[in-house]
C-alpha cells in the first residue's frame, strides 16, 4: 500500500508541476499536495491472549483476534521487543487465529493486521503483551 501510495503522490506531483509550468507558476509546488486516502479495512482487534496475561510456563500459545470484513489474510508479528525491531515469529495467513512456536521465558508483544486480495492493508491493531516465567520466579 505504501508503494502504491507513493507512486501515486509522484504522479500527481509530477502532472501538477507540468500544469504550473505551463501557466507560469514555479515547477516546485509551495505546499505538499494532500491526497484522501480512505482504509479500506479495519484493524483486527485481539481477544486472545489477553492483554498483559502472565503464564507460568513455556509453551506456544494460541493468538486469535476476531475477523475483518473484506479480509483475504492476516499478517501477525511477535517479538520480544515493544517496538517489533526484532521477530520471535512472523506470519501471512488466512485464518484468524495461530499458534506461536514454543517460547521461553521473557516478555512477548504481538500485534496483527489485515490484507485483502487487492494488496490493500489495515493498520496494526494496538500493540498486546503477555508474559512467560519459568524457573525460580514462579
Amino acid at each position: 500500500m505504501k508503494t502504491t501510495f507513493v507512486v501515486l503522490f509522484l504522479s500527481v506531483s509530477l502532472i501538477l508541476q507540468g500544469f504550473n509550468g505551463c501557466r507560469g507558476l514555479p515547477a516546485e509546488p509551495t505546499e505538499p499536495v494532500a491526497l484522501n486516502v480512505q482504509e479500506k479495512l479495519q484493524a483486527p482487534v485481539p481477544y486472545r491472549p489477553k492483554d498483559n496475561r502472565t503464564f507460568q510456563y513455556s509453551t506456544f500459545l494460541y493468538l486469535g483476534w476476531n475477523p475483518v470484513d473484506g479480509a483475504g489474510g492476516y499478517q501477525v508479528d511477535l517479538s520480544t521487543s515493544p517496538d517489533f525491531l526484532t521477530h520471535t515469529f512472523a506470519a501471512s495467513i488466512a485464518d484468524r487465529r495461530t499458534t506461536t512456536p514454543v517460547l521461553s521465558r521473557g516478555t512477548y508483544y504481538w500485534r496483527v493486521r489485515a490484507f485483502d486480495l487487492e494488496g490493500n492493508t489495515s493498520r496494526w491493531c494496538e500493540p498486546q503483551s503477555f508474559v512467560i516465567q519459568i524457573g525460580e520466579d514462579v
